[in-house]
C-alpha cells in the first residue's frame, strides 16, 4: 500500500470514527469549495462547516483584528488573476493553530495536510467562478434553509497544482470559512492524488472537523 492509498484509508478513519454520528448533519452531501448562503442577506458560511454544525456562525473580524480581505503579489489594476500571499491572510494562522492543535491526535493526515499546503499554489480570480456542476443544496440543509443557495468560492485546477479562488467571494467570509477554504483546496489536491477514491463527504468532514472540532481525548 503506498502513501496517497495509506493516506486515504487514514481520512476514512479519522472522518468517520473520532466524532458522535449525530453531529454529522449532512453526511451524504457533496461538494466543491462552496460557500452556503442560508437566505437573502444573510452571511456567507463555507458548505462544509455549515453541513457540519448548521447553526454555525462565522467570525468577521478575526483575533488578530487585520483586514479579512484576500491579498496577493500584484494588483488587479491590470490582470485577471493573481497569485495569493498565503501567509499574509489571518485565515491562514488559525489554520496552523487548528492543524497543531489536530497534529499529536492525527500526525500522518495533519502531515499530508501541511505537505500539500506547502506545494500548492493559490491565486485570486477577480471575479466570480462559474458554479460547479453537479453539485447542489444537500437535502438537509434544502429543509431547514428553503431559500438557501450555493456559491463557488474556489475550483482546483490539476494543471497549476493548486486552486482559484474568487477574490470577491472570499471578501464576503469569514476567518473561519476562509481557514476552512483552504484546507478544503488542500484535501482536494490529497484526494486527486490518490489511489482509490476519496468521497467528497470524508473530505468534507475532514475540513469540518478540523476547523470546528477539537480532538478527542482518552
Amino acid at each position: 500500500m503506498d502513501f496517497k492509498h495509506t493516506i486515504l484509508a487514514i481520512f476514512a478513519g479519522v472522518a468517520l470514527s473520532l466524532a458522535p454520528q449525530g453531529s454529522r448533519a449532512g453526511a451524504n452531501s457533496s461538494g466543491g469549495g462552496n460557500i452556503f448562503v442560508k437566505q437573502p442577506g444573510s452571511s456567507p458560511v463555507l458548505l462544509d462547516l455549515v453541513v457540519w454544525q448548521p447553526d454555525f456562525v462565522d467570525d468577521f473580524t478575526g483575533s488578530s483584528g487585520r483586514s479579512l480581505r484576500l491579498v496577493t503579489f500584484r494588483s488587479f489594476e491590470n490582470t485577471e488573476i493573481a497569485r495569493v500571499r498565503l501567509t499574509d491572510q489571518p485565515a491562514y494562522w488559525l489554520l496552523q493553530e487548528k492543524l497543531n492543535l489536530w497534529k499529536s491526535a492525527s500526525p500522518i493526515v495533519i502531515s499530508a495536510i501541511e505537505d500539500a499546503l506547502s506545494s500548492m499554489e493559490f491565486y485570486a480570480l477577480r471575479s466570480g467562478l462559474k458554479h460547479q456542476r453537479g453539485f447542489s443544496v444537500p437535502p438537509v440543509l434544502r429543509e431547514r434553509y428553503p431559500q438557501g443557495v450555493l456559491v463557488t468560492a474556489a475550483a482546483y485546477g490539476t494543471n497549476i497544482n493548486g486552486a482559484v479562488i474568487s477574490a470577491p467571494v472570499w471578501d464576503s467570509l469569514g476567518v473561519f470559512s476562509q481557514a476552512g477554504l483552504i484546507v478544503h483546496e488542500a484535501l482536494r489536491d490529497i484526494q486527486l492524488g490518490a489511489v482509490d477514491e476519496m468521497p467528497d463527504e470524508i473530505l468534507q468532514e475532514t475540513a469540518a472537523r478540523i476547523i470546528l472540532d477539537v480532538p478527542h481525548r482518552g
